[in-house]
C-alpha cells in the first residue's frame, strides 16, 4: 500500500439544532439547544477523501484559518503518514488531532475498499446497542421520558446530574416509576461532588437498577474513586479521567473504575480508543463509548470502534436520535435501542455537500506544501 500523502485540507464548523424532547439538554455545566462540531475533510494526492469530526460544544477552537495552516504544516513535514501512531506524533490540539486522525482512518478505508472496523483488526459484532441520554429535568418530565424511551426499545438511559444529591435521587426514582423498572440508569454528575456527597449519592442509588455512577468526583481524584468503589454496591465509571492509554494504565493499577467511558476527542482519536479497549479487556474492565452530541461521522466512528473490540460490548451513549438533521445522508437508523455497523468503505457514511453548507458556521481550506 502506498503511503498516504495529503494534498488538501478543509475545516468546517457546523451547528445542527437538537429537537425535543432531548432539547434543551442541561448538565450541571451548561444548557445547549444544538450540537456544534468541527468537520475535517482530507484529500490525498490520488483524489481520495476522508472525513472526521470532533465535538466543539463548550470549547474555543480558534480561527479556522490558523487551524488549517497548522494541519497543512503538519502533513507537509511528513513524507509518510502512519495512522496507527499519528495520535502520538501529531502536535495539534487534542480535539483537532482526534478529528484529523478519524479522517485518516476514513481515507484509508476508502482507499482500500474496507470498513474502518476491519482495518482496526476484526469485526466482533455487527449490531451495537446504544443508550438514550437525558439532561437534568423535573422528576415528572423524567418519568414521562423514561416511559417513552422504554417503549422505543432502549434498555439503558444515561442522565445528567451533579447539582444536588437529592435532585439526582428524585430523578432516578421517577425514571424507575416511569419505565416500570425496564431501564438501567447511568448517572453522570460530571465531576460535581466531593467524596462525601458522592458516597451519599452512591448509597442512595443502591435500591435502584443503576448500571453505574459516572465520574462523580474530579478527574484527578483516582484514589478517592478507588475508595468509593469499596464503599458502595453501585459500580463506578470514569470518563473525564480517561485520556490516552497511559491514563488508563494508572486507573487500572489503582483499581479506580468498574467501567471506562472512552471518548475520541479525549483519547486523541480512533486508534487510542482501540488500545484502551485492549488494556481494559486484559484487566476485565468493560468500556463504553462516550457521546459528545455527535453527528453522523463521529457516531459512525463510535460504531466501528464498538464493532471491532470485545471490550466495548455494553450499550454506548448517543444523542444522535435527538438531532433535527445531520450533515450525512441518509441518517443512521436506530431500531429498538440498536444501531448497525455501516457496511461501506471507511466510516461508511457520506457527507451531503448541501447539508454541510446549510449548517456551516465557518469554513477554511488550504493545500499542503503551498
Amino acid at each position: 500500500m502506498e503511503p498516504i500523502r495529503i494534498e488538501h485540507v478543509e475545516l468546517t464548523l457546523v451547528r445542527v439544532p437538537l429537537r425535543e424532547p432531548l432539547a434543551p439538554y442541561t448538565s450541571r455545566l451548561a444548557t445547549i439547544q444544538a450540537t456544534e462540531s468541527l468537520i475535517v475533510r482530507l484529500e490525498d494526492t490520488s483524489g481520495h477523501v476522508g472525513w472526521g469530526e470532533c465535538n466543539a460544544n463548550f470549547v474555543q477552537l480558534g480561527p479556522l484559518e490558523r487551524l488549517v495552516a497548522d494541519v497543512c504544516q503538519g502533513f507537509a513535514r511528513r513524507q509518510e503518514i502512519n495512522r496507527h501512531t499519528f495520535y502520538e506524533e501529531c502536535p495539534l490540539p487534542l480535539r483537532l488531532r482526534s478529528a484529523v486522525e478519524m479522517a485518516l482512518w476514513d481515507l484509508a478505508g476508502r482507499r482500500q475498499g474496507q470498513p474502518v472496523a476491519q482495518l482496526l483488526g476484526q469485526v466482533v459484532r455487527q449490531r451495537i446497542e446504544v443508550a438514550a441520554c437525558m439532561g437534568i429535568c423535573r422528576p415528572e418530565q423524567a418519568e414521562e421520558l423514561a416511559a417513552a424511551y422504554a417503549e422505543q426499545g432502549y434498555r439503558v438511559l444515561k442522565i445528567k446530574a451533579g447539582r444536588r444529591v437529592e435532585e439526582d435521587l428524585a430523578t432516578v426514582q421517577a425514571i424507575h416509576r416511569g419505565s416500570r423498572g425496564r431501564l438501567q440508569v447511568r448517572v453522570d454528575p460530571n465531576c460535581g461532588y466531593d467524596y462525601q456527597e458522592a458516597l451519599r449519592l452512591a448509597r442512595g442509588l443502591e435500591p435502584y437498577p443503576v448500571e453505574y455512577l459516572e465520574q462523580p468526583l474530579p478527574e484527578d481524584a483516582l484514589a478517592e474513586s478507588a475508595r468509593l468503589r469499596q464503599q458502595t454496591r453501585v459500580p463506578v465509571a470514569l470518563n473525564e479521567s480517561v485520556y490516552g492509554p497511559d491514563s488508563v494504565r494508572r486507573i487500572l493499577d489503582l483499581k479506580a473504575a468498574d467501567v471506562l467511558v472512552v471518548e475520541t476527542y479525549q483519547a486523541g482519536g480512533v486508534w487510542p480508543c482501540v488500545l484502551i479497549g485492549r488494556l481494559a479487556q486484559e484487566a476485565g474492565v468493560p468500556c463504553v463509548m462516550h457521546c459528545g452530541h455527535d453527528l453522523g461521522l463521529k457516531t459512525a466512528a463510535m460504531l466501528h470502534v464498538a464493532a471491532s473490540s470485545p471490550a466495548f460490548g455494553a450499550a454506548h451513549d448517543t444523542t444522535y436520535y435527538g438531532l433535527q438533521s445531520d450533515i450525512a445522508r441518509p441518517k443512521l437508523p436506530i431500531r429498538s435501542g440498536h444501531m448497525e455497523l455501516p457496511s461501506g468503505p471507511g466510516l461508511g457514511v457520506e457527507v451531503d455537500p448541501e447539508l454541510l453548507k446549510r449548517y456551516a458556521l465557518a469554513t477554511a481550506s488550504g493545500s499542503v506544501g503551498s
